[in-house]
């Protein structure tokens, strides 16, 4: 039995280092460079998820041959780089349409039994909230312009600036969801999981290309064991078995190290180990501001 710990390392010596070019796929715009540099730096948006969320109305070339005509003219000004975003960019969320899951039930069983007549309430509160978070992907023509992950499924995001999917979320809105008996909402959202680990052999942080070198705790497997508690279904599980091995082996080769305790036993232990030292592209700011402040 592995025990699986984890640790976030963070990262203090920030500097110019690219992704991994094949999983950026929207090329040097929204995970790294100068581009992405310039204009989370110029303070044009409060929030850095803001840029990051957007999506390109030409493609990345083009996008990054226009910005280094702009960079030609000398350092520019906010207006100029305010101006540049909204020829070249469309707003955050985009990529998205609300979607209202197909089997909400405005009354389920759990809140039939909630006697309560204020906490009965307060589900009803929770259980109108599936309508409010759910997403559908929008088809996408040119996915190389998106910072978006496509997952094949409608999925329910956690909700304000977070317009995706996320891994760690996850796990409870499936718990959630299989309180008021969605099942079918939530094993959907199982195989966007499923189809994230198919494609890029892990489950990242979050649906957007920026967190592809990002992982949160490994809950695949017990999300899926919350489905089945509930389901019973053992097809789902046979045909998705090597899914959740694959996912599993990634933390055990990739994410795992030995330590000793004080008995001098040694145990495997799981951890955040993130491949970039430059700030994170949707804190971007956020983390400049930190190493400032670390560095005195």
């Amino acid at each position: 039995m592995i025990s699986l710990c984890f640790i976030y390392f963070k990262a203090l010596n920030i500097k110019q280092s690219k992704m991994d070019e094949s999983k950026c796929n929207a090329s040097d715009v929204f995970c790294h460079g100068q581009l992405l540099d310039t204009i989370q730096q110029s303070g044009i948006y409060p929030d850095s998820k803001t840029f990051v969320d957007m999506h390109m109305l030409m493609n990345p070339e083009t996008v990054l041959k226009d910005f280094d005509e702009l960079m030609k003219q000398g350092q520019p000004t906010v207006e100029a780089i305010r101006s540049f975003v909204q020829d070249h960019f469309d707003g955050p969320g985009g990529e998205l349409e609300v979607w209202i899951p197909e089997d909400w039930s405005e009354n389920p069983e759990l809140l039939q039994r909630i006697k309560d007549p204020s906490i009965n309430q307060f589900a009803r509160s929770l259980n109108d909230l599936w309508k409010i978070l759910g997403r559908k992907v929008l088809p996408m023509n040119h996915p190389e312009r998106y910072s978006l992950i496509p997952v094949p499924y409608p999925f329910i995001i956690p909700g304000d600036r977070f317009r995706e999917f996320y891994y760690w979320d996850t796990y409870w809105i499936i718990g959630g969801l299989l309180a008021v008996d969605m099942t079918q909402t939530a094993r959907g959202m199982l195989y966007n999981l499923l189809h994230t680990v198919d494609r890029y052999g892990f489950v990242p942080n979050g649906g957007r290309i920026y967190y592809m070198n990002r992982s949160q705790p490994p809950l695949l497997i017990p999300m899926i064991d919350l489905y089945f508690e509930r389901t019973r279904n053992i097809d789902f599980i046979q045909q998705n078995i090597y899914g959740m091995e694959k996912e599993y082996n990634f933390w055990i080769e990739n994410r795992t190290i030995k330590v000793k305790g004080p008995s001098g036993t040694e145990h495997a232990m799981a951890i955040y180990r993130v491949q970039s030292t430059e700030p994170r592209p949707e804190g971007y700011v956020a983390d400049l501001d930190a190493i400032q402040d670390l560095s005195g």
